[in-house]
Formats: structure tokens, sequence, C-alpha cells
């Protein structure tokens, strides 16, 4: 026998034995074996078996932390003879023996004589006193009876009544001779008969007992099994009770307590209120109860499917009642479904349902969360009136989830934004006296266009119809035939749209002025303005035509309803979003405009109202082209992914509030421009770039839209092209060159038309097979413009427009005009202009450079030094050298041995120029002089050559020459025993330079990147003076006069006085940047032109504006002061002389010449 000898803290103790067939519990619980009321010690701390293995009994931890047995941290140990437990306060001890009492006799007092005087008589009265209760044969008496003191061992003394007879022993007593009164009866046969005749019926009775309370037992638990697997659960845990409460001590009792357990499972699982969270507390309880047992291990089947079906039961509830505390309840069965599941996968397929389960409920729950929060979003927005908001809210939540566009809490509300959006667009009908024409302006200044023309068929005669190109802010009219120059109109440098064929009084076209902000209806043959308009806004989008009617979209949010006959404003329109694309006709009577976001405007043209809004659901700035009908369905180009867009057939039924989309194509690339229909085929633009052919279908058994193919063109990534349909399914495309597709099968076959064009610019004209394409080389260069017969394969005519001036020579006399020279290398000579209308123009007098064979323009740079305070100027492009109005004695050509990186510099008779290979000097004198070059250092292979930022001529032996931004060299013309350039100085600057440096009295300054301003000694390289800048210099710095001006990026050019830099004299706030640097009008004041085409004059002294002037263009070169005029060149390619009087003050003097 084993025992648990335990020592409570008050000092009592108790004695638990233990039993090989019962474990022993010890915990907090009140159900435990030994209980410890601690709330420090766990519900169920410990277990004590009966170990088979080792023949002895085994405690095992049940909970956190290990066991503390005999000073040692354990888990499980077997229990040895005197081995201890600490538990909380109390101290158990393992013992094979039981506890035994003290031997050692308690003290025990003197004993006090006994007295010989006789007993008192006894007080009883006859028999009954004898058989009373509490008498010595029945129940002790209750009167105190004076107990006696132990006799010594072996003897017993014995009370007697006085006078009776005193046996000498116990036997003798025991022996005695009786009466036959006094005789046994436990002797007596009869009794001894009929005891045994009662044991027997009595174990026989016992037996019939167990055996009906087996049998009843059995029936009863039967009875409740049978519920159970009926599905009665709730009357199979009642039977199970019931038969508990009836037979607690029957050997079926446990089982009982089990299937018990588990019917609650069941119940809380399939009962009519299934509850996960019911059913998981007794899926607890049972594991709570039942793990200690031997047949736990028996149920974890049962277990792991009661589990299983808690989880996706839980889950399920989780996603149809929108509650996220069953997600917790289900993830807590599926642990516990992980514990018990089987490890030979047979339970994965459960395991993947649950998994499963879990992500449709958490899908389920955010979904319903998404909804609540739009649908509240909404209501606040519709309180707000902010229909724009709410549409995006709806736009965004049926992107994630598109079931909410057939709920009807999302319906009804866009239904109630929609209206509340029509009640918002305002229509106004203007009389004749609220927008009136304005009359042609007067130009300020004459104008001369720099224009190269080549005609190639003399023979061709002009059939009266002109072609439109738009170049550098002008649109030009063009003898489409003959290439004949005929007239010109300024547009402004941003035009929304081209050039739309009208047919009114005259033909002619609609085009924009301004910038954008005007309009203007242009006689086609003459270039007569027949009517010019201000539009008060930004013209976005080009107008649609429509029964003599031009609809127009501005930046105000206004659709403008323009007579085309008068130029009339008559009608305007406002609408709460802007307009992100022209207008489309879907009928004669109705007007599509399609809003920045989400929703179609349908306005009725002849009652100037919007009918009704319908929902589209577009991000915003998604839809940019104008819409395209076909039988009576839109096609629609939508861009509504960052790489990649969408062709769309949208059709609209009577009576919907959405516009329904009929079939979506994804595009291969970002759409540009709109689709160009030919017949049943469409032709879409997409980046690239490509060319996608589509096949267009009215029969309602067919898609309406099919794709036929894509064809790649060999052009650059970001080549813009144009595209115009031909007779025989031929597409003529506009990029880098022109060419020529045919569209076969399935397939597209190309041909290079072999006319170089750089970067196409505008649409493609065509009239039968003459075709005008315009193109532009380069910034500089201009605009090329050509004729080409697509059938003939030959061009009539070409012509460049646009290029930039780069240098104005000075006249040759007082009243001679100066020659001009542009980006191509070009010579004009300004005297010799003509006149078509309104346009002047002049064409090149002499080409300084030969160009290869086929190209129109010079591909490499054309540059300009000019020499000697601007008097004469060397131009060079490639290896190929002009002189300009040299100096007596110089040469007028001059071939260099290589290309040079920047302009050349030339002080008297040197000319200087730099390469990747190092810096070299001619001699343009007589003598011829041969100076070898200085060349740099040879570089590892993979490292970039140099790059020039500067080089400036000190005399014509030493020069200063910055490259690789930080770099500066200080060269010098040496002699030994040839002469050479010699290196005598180098500096690295502390930070990158901005601009070239300017050389003022053998001093160079500097502007670095960092605000500083440097002045260094040009012989010595050694920093002279400091400055440092306000802001981080942009451009500069330039040297007039006195001052030394710099360009900072807060927009301001500064005034630093000279030679001390550390001052500044003055600012002057710009609108934009510099075009080129200040010019020096006189003594006193400045030009400034900026890039936004500006023209201010400035005191020099104070930095005062004294006038400002808005020309066509920028500054593209230095102008030219003559006798009472200002010779501009502007970037777009025409030549200003302006009256000095226009720009100078009144007070001021005329300049002397220059």
């Amino acid at each position: 026998m084993a025992y648990l000898q335990i020592l409570f803290p008050d000092g009592s103790r108790q004695s638990e034995t233990l039993n090989e067939r019962e474990p022993l519990t010890i915990g907090r619980h009140a159900t435990n074996s030994i209980v410890v009321d601690n709330p420090h010690v766990p519900m169920l701390l410990a277990r004590i078996l009966w170990n088979r293995k080792t023949k002895g009994y085994e405690i095992t931890a049940a909970a956190l932390p290990d066991l503390n047995l005999s000073g040692q941290q354990v888990r499980a140990a077997i229990l040895k003879p005197g081995d201890t437990l600490q538990v909380g306060d109390v101290l158990i001890r393992f013992s094979d023996e039981p506890e035994q009492p003290d031997k050692t006799p308690p003290p025990v007092k003197s004993a006090a004589p006994v007295s010989q005087a006789p007993l008192p008589p006894f007080q009883g009265t006859g028999p009954a006193a004898a058989t009373a209760p509490g008498t010595a044969e029945g129940k002790a008496s209750s009167v105190p009876v004076e107990r006696k003191l132990m006799e010594p061992a072996g003897t017993l003394k014995l009370t007697r009544p006085s006078g009776e007879r005193v046996d000498t022993s116990v036997g003798d007593w025991l022996t005695r001779s009786r009466r036959p009164g006094e005789r046994d009866a436990l002797r007596s046969p009869l009794v001894s008969s009929l005891t045994i005749a009662g044991v027997l019926l009595l174990v026989a009775t016992a037996a019939l007992y167990l055996m009906i309370g087996r049998q009843t037992a059995q029936a009863n638990l039967a009875a409740a099994r049978a519920d159970r697997d009926a599905g009665k659960f709730g009357q199979a845990i009642q039977r199970y009770e019931k038969f508990l409460d009836d037979f607690p001590a029957s050997s079926l009792a446990q089982q009982a307590r089990v299937e018990l357990s588990h019917a609650r499972i069941h119940r809380a699982l399939h009962g009519a209120s299934s509850d996960p969270n019911v059913a998981l507390s007794s899926v607890e309880e049972f594991i709570e109860q039942h793990r200690s047992r031997d047949y736990f291990r028996d149920w974890y089947s049962p277990l792991a499917d009661a589990c299983f079906r808690i989880a996706t039961l839980a889950f399920r509830q989780a996603g149809k009642l929108h509650d996220p505390a069953f997600v917790q309840t289900g993830d807590q069965a599926r642990l516990l479904f992980g514990r018990f599941k089987a490890t030979d996968g047979s339970n994965d397929e459960q395991d993947q349902e649950i998994e499963k389960a879990s992500r449709m409920a958490r899908a389920e729950l955010l979904e319903f969360d998404v909804r609540q929060q739009s649908l509240a979003s909404m209501d606040q927005q519709l309180r707000d009136q902010d229909v724009a908001a709410l549409l995006n809210t709806y736009r965004r939540a049926v992107a994630r989830y598109p079931v909410f566009a057939t709920q009807e809490a999302f319906t009804q509300r866009v239904r109630q934004a929609l209206e509340l959006e029509r009640s918002h667009v305002q229509p106004q009908l203007l009389d004749d006296s609220a927008s009136s024409p304005r009359p042609p302006e007067q130009p300020e200044w004459d104008e001369i266009t720099l224009l190269e023309y080549q005609l190639s068929r003399f023979d061709i005669q002009s059939d009266g119809q002109a072609a439109w190109l738009l170049s550098a802010g002008n649109c030009f009219g063009v003898d489409r035939l003959t290439g004949k120059p005929l007239w010109k109109i300024a547009t402004g440098t941003l035009v929304p749209f081209e050039p739309i064929e009208v047919n009114a009084r005259h033909p002619a076209w609609l085009i924009a002025t301004d910038s954008g902000h005007g309009l203007a209806l242009v006689n086609r043959e003459t270039g007569e303005v027949l009517w010019r308009i201000l539009l008060g806004a930004s013209c976005l989008h080009a107008p649609t035509l429509a029964s003599g009617m031009a609809y127009l979209v501005t930046d105000q949010r206004e659709l403008l309803g323009i007579e085309l006959e008068t130029g009339q404003t008559v009608a305007r329109m406002t609408f709460p979003q802007a307009i992100s694309a022209p207008p489309a006709l879907l009928d004669e009577q109705t007007l599509l405009a399609i809003a920045e976001q989400d929703v179609f405007y349908f306005i009725d043209r002849l009652t100037w109202t919007c009918r009704e809004v319908r929902y589209h659901g577009h991000a915003p700035g998604s839809l940019r082209v104008q819409p395209f009908l076909f039988n009576d369905l839109l096609l629609v180009v939508e861009s509504d992914q960052l790489l990649a867009g969408s062709l769309r057939i949208l059709a609209f039924e009577e009576g919907a509030w959405d516009v329904k989309r009929r079939q979506s194509e994804r595009l291969p690339g970002i759409a540009i421009g709109a689709p160009v229909p030919w017949g049943n085929r469409l032709f879409l633009e997409t980046f690239g770039p490509r060319v996608a052919a589509w096949q267009l279908s009215d029969d309602p058994g067919d898609p309406p839209l099919r794709r036929i193919t894509v064809a790649p063109l060999p052009f650059t990534e970001d080549t813009r092209l144009f595209l115009k349909p031909a007779e025989g399914d031929r597409l003529l495309v506009a990029g880098e060159t022109l060419r020529e597709l045919t569209l076969l099968t399935a397939a597209f076959e190309q041909k290079d038309l072999s006319a170089v064009l750089g970067q196409a610019s505008q649409s493609l004209q065509l009239a039968g097979t003459h075709l005008q394409v315009a193109g532009r080389i380069g910034p500089d260069q201009g605009t090329i413009f050509l004729h080409y017969d697509y059938d003939l394969g030959e061009s009539y005519w070409r012509m460049n427009v646009a290029s930039v001036p780069l240098w104005l020579t000075p006249p040759a006399s007082q009243a001679g005009m100066p020659r001009c020279i542009n980006a191509n290398g070009q010579m004009f000579d300004l005297s010799r202009g003509k006149t078509a209308g309104q346009l002047r123009w002049v064409e090149p007098l002499e080409q300084l450079f030969e160009r290869p064979p086929g190209q129109p323009l010079a591909v490499s740079k054309v540059f300009v030094a000019p020499a000697d305070g601007d008097r004469w100027c060397v131009i060079h492009q490639g290896q190929q050298a002009r002189l300009i109005n040299p100096p007596a004695g110089l040469p007028a050509k001059i071939t260099l041995s290589g290309i040079p990186a920047r302009p050349v510099s030339v002080v008297g008779q040197s000319l200087f120029w730099c390469d990747a290979h190092g810096v070299h000097q001619i001699s343009l004198g007589a003598s011829n002089t041969t100076i070898d070059s200085w060349t740099f250092p040879s570089r590892e292979a993979g490292t970039p050559p140099p790059v020039w930022q500067d080089l400036v001529a000190i005399n014509e032996t030493s020069l200063l020459g910055l490259f690789n931004q930080r770099e500066l060299l200080a060269l010098q013309q040496r002699e030994d025993p040839r002469r050479y350039l010699g290196e005598v100085g180098s500096l690295t600057l502390p930070a990158s330079v901005v601009d070239a440096g300017s050389l003022v009295n053998e001093t160079y300054y500097l502007a670095l990147a960092n605000g500083q301003l440097l002045a260094l000694d040009t012989q010595s390289l050694v920093v002279r003076r400091q400055a440092e800048l306000p802001s981080r210099p942009t451009a500069g710095p330039w040297s007039v006069a006195d001052h030394l001006f710099v360009e900072i990026d807060t927009q301001e050019l500064l005034a630093l006085a000279l030679p001390d830099i550390s001052q500044v004299d003055w600012k002057l706030p710009l609108s934009a940047p510099l075009a080129i640097s200040p010019i020096p009008l006189n003594e006193t004041q400045l030009l400034v032109g900026l890039t936004s085409g500006e023209l201010l004059l400035v005191e020099q002294a104070s930095g005062r504006e004294l006038n400002r002037l808005q020309l066509p263009a920028s500054l593209g070169c230095r102008p030219r002061i003559l006798d009472q005029s200002l010779l501009l060149g502007l970037r777009n390619g025409t030549l200003l002389t302006l009256p000095l009087q226009r720009i100078l003050p009144m007070e001021s003097s005329l300049p002397e010449e220059n």
C-alpha cells in the first residue's frame, strides 16, 4: 500500500491512500482528490497514476509550471518513498507505510487512592432500569461516567454490586456455571438456523436487486443511446442525466458521463438552435473532464470531427451574421482540430475545408464592412450634396465587389445622386449682345517669316485648294499641289485642336487662337478672318459641329453653343464637373457630354436642357477621346490602367439609370489619339508605337468588335503616329517617316515611303492620292511640310518653316537690312521678302553647308560664335566652318580636323575649339602656323568622354576650358621647339557649375550649384573673391557694363556690382525663365527676354521695370538695333521689326547704332 501524508499550514494532517485503479488529482478545483485552496495553484495541477511498466506510482504535471518534487522541477516522475511535493503552502509526502501514532504515552496524573468505602447502591429500579436506553446493555449512558485509570497490563478490574461474589479471574468468570436463564442464545440451534436462513435470503435478495438494477441501468442507457443516435440530443441528455442520478455507482456510469458530454456537443452542433460557442465550450468541458483518463485517446477522432463541424459552423455563422466573434470561435476550434486530427493525413481534406471556410468568412466580413462603410459614406455625401464623392465611393465599392451594383441599397442612392447631379447643371440662353466677334487687330510690328520652299514638279497647276500647317504658334495656308504659301494666322503656342473644315458662306477652317482662349473662322483660300472671338476661358477640346453650331468645352466647366455663321455665343451650360472629352452627337437632338468621372450628361440641343444624367463609372480622366457612334452603340476609348487601356462598346437602354457595357476589349497598350473608322474597320494608335486594327459588325449574332491584328512600327518608343486610311485597305502612317500599311487577312504589310519627317507633328491631309504631311527634325530646325502622291510615289514640293534664327549680321548701311543665319545653316537676306495676303516671307539666299544626300535638313547642330564685339562671327556645323563678315585678311571658309563639342572661341586671328580628344588652336591669319593640340590623358575602357561646358579665349595665346561640370583647365601657347598648347594650371571646383562662365578683365566668374559665386584669376586660377547667392543659381553669370547678372531658382534676376560681387544691387522678379542673356539697349537700359515671349525693358541702375511687351514667341538670338527700330529674331522662325518708341518710355533718348 502507498500513502500520501498531507501537512496543511494550520498544522493539521491528512492521509490519502493511493489506489492502483483510480488516479488521484491535485489542484484548486473542488473536484480534485486533494484540494489546495490557493489562487496561485492551477485548477488541475497534477495527476498520480499507477504505472504498469515500472510497477510504481507516477506523478505528471497537468499545467504550467513544472512540479517542485523534492526540490527539483519536473514534468513527470516515478514516486519514491520519502519524496515531497510542495503545492503552494501545503506539503505532500509520499510513503509506503501509514503514519504511526506517537508511541510515547501521554503524561498521567497521579491517581487518587481508592476509597475502601462500599460503592453506593445501583440507582436503577428493576428490569426496566437495566434495559433502559443508555445502560450497559443498550447505548452508552448520557450520564457522565467517571473514567477509571488504566490498570497494569494483564489484569482487568471489574466492578460488581455490593455483596456479590467476586471471581478471581476473567476465565473463571467466563466459565462459571450459569443458570438456565443465563445460557448464550447464539448457541441455540434455532437461532443459528434462522440466522443462516436470513443471511442466505439477504444474499439472494441483494443478488436479485443487483441483477434487476443492472438490467434497468442497461435499458436506460440503451434508451439514451438510441435517442442520441436518432438525433434527439435533448431527450438523450435528459436520459443520461437521469441514469447518472439513478445509478451513480454503476459500472456504466463513467461511460455514461463520457457519452453525456459528447451528446451535449452534438446538441450544440445539430440542435434546432445550434451554437458553435456552446459547442466549443462543451468540447473544452469534455477535454477538461476526461483528458486524464486512459480512454481519452480513443475519443480523438470524434473530437476532431466535432471540432471540424464547430469550425465550419462558426465560419458560416460569421459570414451569415456578419459577426467577427464567430471567427475567433472558428479559429479556436481549428486549433483543437489540429490537436486531435489524425497523423496519417486522413483529415487533410477537412483541414482544407476549414481553411476555405475561414477565407470565405473573412472575405464576407470584409465585404460587409466595406458595404456598411460605403453606404454610410454615401448617406453622408448625399446630405452634403457631394455627388462626385458619392459616385467615387460607389465606383470603388463596385470595383471591389461587383455584386454591390445589383443591390438596391446602392442603386437607390446612386439614382438620388444622379438626379441631384442633373439639378446642378445650369443651362443659359444668351442674347446677341452677350458675346460679339472682336474686330481684326492691327499688328504692332512688321513681321517676316523664314521659309525654305523647294518645288520638284514645275508642271503641276494649282487646283485652288489649300492645306493647313500648324507650326510654332502659327497656322499657315499652303496650296496643296504647288506648295505656295498663301497666308498665316497666329494661333499661340498652345493649340487645343487642329483646324476643322466648315462649310459656311465660304469654305473655311475653324481655328483655335490666342493659345486656346480664342476662336476664329478663316477662309481657306485667302486666309481672311471671317470672325474672331475671345472665349473668356481656355478651350479644352475640339468643338463638335452640328446644324450650323459649334459646341465647345472650356476649362470653366462650360459648354458653349457658338453660331458658325456669325461667331455669336448663343448658349452656355455649366456643369458640376469638368467635361473630359469633346461632346458627341448621338442624334439630331441629343448631345452627349462625358464628365471627368463616372457620369454622362445627355443634353437636348433644341431646348438646351440637361435631359438626364447616367452612370458609367469611369475613373477620373480616363476618357479623353471623343466617343464614336455606330449602329446605335457608342464606342469609347478608356485609359483605365497605367500601362493599358480598353475599348468599350456601350448601349443605352430606355429608362435605365446607367450605361450598359455591351463589350469590353483590352488594348495592347495605352491608347493615343482617337479611333479612326474606315468602313467596317477601326484603326487605333497605341503606345509602342503600334497600330491595332478591329472589325466592326452590326450582326446581332456577332460581337460588335473583333480585333484583327496589331502591328508594331520600327520607330522609337515615344514616337507619335498619325493615321489616315486610303483606298484598297491601305493605311498611311506618319511617324519618323511616312509608311504605308496594307491590311491583309490577319496582318499588316508595311512599306516605307522614304519621306523623312523626324517626328510627325500633325494629322495627315488627304485628297485623292495627294497627301500633305508635316514633321520636326529637331527643336531648332523648324517644321518640314511636304506633298506626297502615294499612287505615283513622288513628292511635288517641300517646305521648311519656323527654323530658329541664330545670328543677325550688322546692316551694311544705315538704311540697309541685316542678314539672318538660322539653325539649318542658311543665310537669309531680309531685304528680299515676298508677300502673299497677310504673309510676308523670305527664302534662303545661301545654303552655308552641304547637306547629306536625301537629308532634308542638317542633322548635326549648327553653332554660332560671335567675335569682336558681335561684329562678325564664325558659324560651324560638323567639320565645316564659315566666317561671316570677317575682317580683311581672314578666310571665308575653314575645315576643322574634328567636330567641335561646343561653339568655338575666337580672339584676334586665333580660333580655339574643343572635342572629346582635347583642345585645338587654328591661326586664321596668312601665316598658317601649325600649333599642336593639348590632349586628354588616355582613359580606361568604359570611361565616358569628357563633357565640355565652356571654352573662353583670354588672348591669342591662352585660354580657359571648363569640362565635366567641375574641372577648370588653363592652357597657354608655348614653343619647344614646335608651338603647342600646354597646361599651365588646373582647378577642381567645390561644386558643379550651372552654366558657362563670364570673362571680365582677366577675371573669370562662375556660378556653382551650391549657391556660390566665384571670381577666379585667369593666370593663377586663384579665387580672388567669393560670394554666397541668396538661392541656387539656374543660369549665368553674364556681365553687362558694371553689373554681373545671375538667374536664381526663385525666378529672380540678381544684379551684382562689379568688381565687388558680394553686394546685390537689385532683384527683378521674373514670370518665366530667361530666354537669352540680358541685352544692353543703351547705357542705362536693359532688354530682358523671357521664354514666355515677354520682353522687359529694365533700368540698369535700379532694376525698375520700365515697359513690358508680349511677343508672339521668345527670343532666339540677340537683337539688332537699327536706325529707328529694333530687329528681333524669334524662336518661331519670324523676325519682328519693332519701332523703338513702342518699347522705349517717352523720356528715353534713342541709342546710338551698334
